[in-house]
C-alpha cells in the first residue's frame, strides 16, 4: 500500500464543526463529501518517502520558525479540472505564506523540488462534484493556527462506495436507481432491503438485514465505509477483487510542530 505524506494545517474540533456546517450548506453537487475528520489545509506535498527522506523532512520541520496566525475562511469555490469544491479565504495572512516558503526552502536540501504551480491554500469540501458558483461564507470559519503537522494519507484503507451501488445490481448490471445516484440524484432507501421505488435490494451472504440502511445513511452523511459496516471483511475483499467497490483514503497526523517561539 502506498503511503503519501504531506505537511498540513489540521483543524481542531471547533473548526471541524464549522467546516462541516459550510459543507452541509452547499447546494446539491453530486460529489463525494470529505469526512469531517479528514479536513485539512495542505502546505507542502511530499509523496511516498523512504525512511531517510522522511527523517530529513522532519528535521527541516523542526528547524522552521514562525508565528501563530488566524485564517479567516470566507469564500467557497470550485476547481473545474479536479472537480473539487473548496473553502478558502479572500486574503491569506503573510505568516502562512512565510511558513510554506520556509518549508520549501528547507526541503530543497532533502532533494525535494517545490511544485511549479502556485500555492493555492484551500480545504477540500467535496470531490468529483458538479460546478457551483463561488460564494462568500457567512459567517466565515475562523481558524487560529499555532502548529502544523506531518500527515499520512493511506489510499485504499477502507471501502468508500455507497452500499446500494455495490449490491443494488443484478447479474452485474447497474440498476436505474444506481445510475441516478452516480449522477448525483439521491435515491434514499425506504426500508432496509427495498429501494425508494419498492424494488428489492440484493444482499450477499453474511450481510445483516439492516446493513443497507446504515451504510447508505453513512455515505449520505459523507462518511467513508468503516470495515465494521455489517459485512465480514472477507466479503469486502471479494468485492474488491471484482472491482465492485472503490476504496477510500483516510488521513492521520503523524507528528506536529508548534509555531510558538
Amino acid at each position: 500500500m502506498t503511503e503519501r505524506l504531506f505537511f498540513a494545517l489540521w483543524p481542531d474540533e471547533r473548526q471541524r464543526t464549522a467546516l462541516t456546517r459550510v459543507q452541509g450548506e452547499l447546494p446539491d453537487h453530486g460529489g463525494r463529501k470529505t469526512h469531517p475528520e479528514d479536513f485539512h489545509l495542505t502546505l507542502v506535498f511530499l509523496g511516498d518517502l523512504d525512511a531517510q527522506r522522511r527523517a530529513c523532512a522532519e528535521e527541516v520541520a523542526g528547524r522552521v520558525r514562525g508565528v501563530p496566525f488566524v485564517l479567516n475562511l470566507d469564500r467557497r469555490g470550485y476547481f473545474p479540472r479536479a472537480g473539487v469544491l473548496w473553502c478558502g479565504a479572500s486574503a491569506w495572512p503573510q505568516p502562512l505564506l512565510d511558513l510554506v516558503q520556509a518549508l520549501n526552502d528547507g526541503l530543497r536540501g532533502c532533494g525535494f523540488r517545490p511544485e511549479r504551480r502556485a500555492f493555492v491554500p484551500h480545504v477540500t469540501l467535496a470531490r468529483k462534484a458538479r460546478p457551483l458558483p463561488a460564494r462568500d461564507i457567512e459567517p466565515p470559519v475562523v481558524w487560529p493556527v499555532a502548529a502544523f503537522s506531518l500527515v499520512i494519507a493511506r489510499p485504499g484503507e477502507c471501502p468508500s462506495t455507497p452500499y446500494h451501488l455495490i449490491f443494488g445490481s443484478q447479474r452485474g448490471e447497474r440498476r436505474p436507481d444506481a445510475r441516478r445516484a452516480s449522477a448525483g440524484i439521491a435515491s434514499p432507501l425506504s426500508s432496509s432491503r427495498n429501494t425508494a421505488d419498492g424494488r428489492l435490494l440484493s444482499r450477499p451472504k453474511g450481510a445483516s438485514q439492516n446493513a443497507p440502511r446504515r451504510c447508505y445513511s453513512a455515505w449520505q452523511e459523507g462518511e467513508l465505509f468503516p470495515a465494521r459496516c455489517a459485512l465480514p471483511w472477507r466479503v469486502w475483499e471479494a468485492l474488491r477483487a471484482k472491482n465492485k467497490v472503490k476504496w477510500g483514503t483516510r488521513y492521520r497526523v503523524e507528528r506536529s510542530w508548534s509555531l510558538c517561539l
